[in-house]
């Protein structure tokens, strides 16, 4: 069968349903903070990762940061081990600096709860590169 001529009527019928589908699409997708609701405050965040240990992905690997009380903080990725430290300010948003990963500059995010015990992190700070999420939080720092 021939390909339709570009001014067909069946030519515009698809284009149009593909613009409508896209444009339903884009005005039913969440804005920027608001699929997870209001940003945790800072002592939910402290109560979630002190002494414990997030599990999600970095860089479509597997990361594991443990937490310790006085704000330091620990990762193993698929890629080796760092060491950094981590803080709340402004009340709610969280911020980590590592010694080499997010090339070692410090990043801030705001956290939101999603379903199944899952968290996104909004990135906040100037970067705004990427928001992190977390699978699950493991007691205990390993």
């Amino acid at each position: 069968m021939p390909a339709p001529r570009a001014d067909s009527p069946r030519r515009v019928r698809r284009i149009a349903a593909a613009v409508a589908a896209t444009a339903a699409w884009l005005c039913a997708a969440p804005a920027a903070g608001a699929a997870g609701g209001e940003p945790l405050s800072g002592e939910r965040i402290r109560e979630l990762i002190v002494g414990n240990t997030l599990i999600g992905p970095y860089y479509g690997r597997p990361y594991d940061f443990s937490y310790a009380p006085g704000g330091e903080i620990y990762a193993s990725t698929g890629t080796g081990t760092d060491s950094g430290r981590w803080r709340i300010r402004d009340g709610n948003v969280y911020c980590h600096e590592w010694t080499t990963l997010f090339d070692g500059t410090e990043r801030c995010y705001h956290w939101y709860e999603e379903a199944g015990g899952r968290y996104r992190l909004e990135n906040v700070d100037a970067y705004r590169r990427y928001d992190l999420h977390v699978w699950r939080i493991r007691p205990g720092m390993q």
